[in-house]
């Protein structure tokens, strides 16, 4: 159940705002925040000072920017599948997904007044809270899944536009009660640099080492 739901928006439309989305992984007693940009179907991933992963959503191909050594590692769409297929193991896929069922339940989150759903998937509960409030995110949803891992019981509600609002925050809890969450802190849609979705100057190419799982 690791690694799942990772909120990322891919931006499929060049008419659609720029964002910068800040999000929090909560698991296992540890937290980590990381801020997620879109712009014109580019996305940075910035998961912590050292490392950046700018991606393309039309090709998937990734660049992996190592900051501290001033390097950048280019990952194929297949070789970035190969690596996510590694990380799930041998974890069962989610299989079919039930449209998730409002509880009724609303709350307010960052500011955003959000509505409670609810689904399963392999009797794992996922808790979904959306907002209506953000109709430029929303309609950006179509793409959400570009990233995510197959397994991910959140890939195929996003691909089918399951979700009547934009998903602030979403709960995992696996039939072992581990719960994982990720929540979003903030969303901003000013413009967007190019330059934060190119490779700095003096950046010099580099390969992964031997050992990587899936490569």
């Amino acid at each position: 159940m690791k690694k799942l739901f990772l909120l990322l928006l891919v931006s499929a439309s060049c008419l659609r705002a720029d964002l910068t989305i800040t999000q929090q992984f909560q698991q296992g007693g540890k937290t980590v925040d990381m801020v997620v940009k879109i712009k014109d179907g580019k996305i940075r991933i910035d998961p912590n000072p050292q490392v950046s992963v700018i991606m393309d959503a039309k090709t998937g191909e990734s660049q992996n920017l190592i900051h501290p050594q001033k390097r950048v590692v280019t990952l194929s769409a297949e070789a970035v599948k190969k690596m996510q297929e590694a990380q799930m193991g041998a974890q069962p896929a989610a299989g079919p997904v039930e449209a998730p069922k409002p509880t009724g339940k609303n709350e307010t989150i960052n500011g955003y007044s959000c509505e409670e759903y609810e689904t399963t998937a392999n009797g794992a509960k996922l808790q979904i809270w959306l907002t209506k409030d953000l109709p430029a995110a929303q309609r950006a949803m179509g793409d959400l899944a570009v990233l995510a891992v197959e397994g991910d019981p959140m890939k195929d509600l996003l691909k089918g536009g399951e979700l009547p609002g934009f998903p602030m925050k979403a709960t995992l809890t696996s039939p072992d009660g581990q719960v994982s969450t990720v929540t979003v802190k903030s969303l901003n849609e000013d413009p967007l640099p190019a330059k934060d979705f190119e490779i700095p100057s003096g950046y010099k190419a580099a390969t992964l080492p031997a050992g990587i799982p899936g490569l």
